[in-house]
C-alpha cells in the first residue's frame, strides 16, 4: 500500500516513467497504474479493503491445502477491477512481472501476453495462496528470488530507477499471520516459523540485489513493525501515508539526479 502513496507523490511532481517492474503486490499495483487507472482510483479501492468486513469478503479456505487461501475470490475481484485490460500489450508503459516456477526453481519473468495469470502468479505467496498453474509453469510470489527486480527493469532499457523497498523495516517477531484476528483460523507454530523463515529470506536477497543491481534512488518507507505483509491492510491509510513521507522527502534527491541526465 505504501506504493500508492509514492504515485501519488510522483503525479503532483510530474515525475514520468518509461517502465514499471513489480512483484506482488508491487505487481498488482503497478500493473493497476500501468492500465490506466488513477492513483485515487486505486486508493479507493485499497481504503475499501482496509475495513475487515470486506477484506474478510475475499477469503476462502483452499480445500487442495496447498495454500490457506484458494485465491478465486481474489482474483474474480482483480479481473472485475482490471475490466478491459487483459494483456500487456494494452498496458500503458512496458512492464515486468516477477513470478517463481516451483517446478525449475527458476524466476519467470511476464512481459507480454495475458496479464491477469502473471498478475496472479506473482502475488501467490507460499502458504497462504495455493500455486498458480500456467503454461508448463506451478507458480508462486516472485518475492520467493526476486521481490524488488530493479535488474529486470534495467533489462527493458531503464536508465534511471527508483527502487520502493516496502520491507525495510521489518521485524520477524511481529510476523504473526494470525495476530490480528484477520483470517478466520489460527495458524499452527510450525506454518508460523515457515512464514518467518520465507520473510527473512526475501529480506536478506533484497537487500543484496540492491547491493548488484544499484538502483539509483531507494525509497524506504518507515514501516512500524506491526504493519507486516499480511496483516498490514487493516492500516491501509496510515501505510499510504508512509509511503507518500517518503517519497516527499526524497523528492530534492530525486529531482537533483533528474536533472543531471537532462
Amino acid at each position: 500500500m505504501a506504493h500508492i502513496g509514492v504515485l501519488k507523490v510522483f503525479e503532483r511532481e510530474h515525475i514520468q516513467f518509461d517502465y514499471l517492474a513489480g512483484t506482488s503486490m508491487g505487481a498488482i499495483l503497478g500493473a493497476a497504474y500501468a492500465s490506466g487507472k488513477s492513483v485515487e482510483q486505486i486508493e479507493e479501492i485499497a481504503l475499501k479493503f482496509s475495513k475487515r468486513s470486506e477484506l474478510i469478503k475475499l477469503l476462502d479456505l483452499s480445500p487442495r491445502k496447498r495454500g490457506l487461501l484458494e485465491g478465486h475470490k481474489v482474483r474474480e475481484f482483480l479481473r472485475t477491477f482490471f475490466g478491459e485490460i487483459e494483456t500487456f500489450e494494452q498496458l500503458h508503459y512496458p512492464m515486468s512481472i516477477i513470478a517463481v516456477d516451483l517446478k525449475t526453481g527458476k524466476e519467470v519473468i511476464f512481459r507480454h501476453g495475458e496479464l491477469m495469470p502473471a498478475i496472479f502468479a506473482s502475488s501467490a505467496i507460499p502458504g497462504i495462496f495455493s500455486p498458480v498453474s500456467f503454461q508448463n509453469y506451478f507458480l508462486v510470489d516472485g518475492g520467493v528470488l526476486n521481490n524488488l527486480p530493479v535488474d529486470r527493469a534495467r533489462e527493458m532499457g531503464a536508465g534511471f530507477i527508483i527502487a520502493v523497498n516496502v520491507h525495510s523495516e521489518m521485524t520477524i517477531e511481529s510476523n504473526t499471520v494470525s495476530k490480528h484476528g484477520l483470517f478466520p483460523v489460527r495458524f499452527p507454530g510450525f506454518f508460523q516459523d515457515s512464514y518467518n523463515a520465507l520473510i527473512i529470506m526475501m529480506n536478506e536477497m533484497t537487500q543484496q540485489k540492491i547491493k548488484i543491481a544499484k538502483p539509483d534512488i531507494v525509497l524506504s518507507p518507515k514501516m512500524p513493525s506491526q504493519f507486516t505483509s499480511i496483516t498490514g491492510f487493516t492500516h491501509t491509510r496510515e501505510i499510504i501515508s508512509l509511503g507518500k513521507a517518503c517519497a516527499e522527502e526524497a523528492m530534492i534527491e530525486i529531482r537533483q539526479k533528474i536533472d543531471l541526465l537532462d
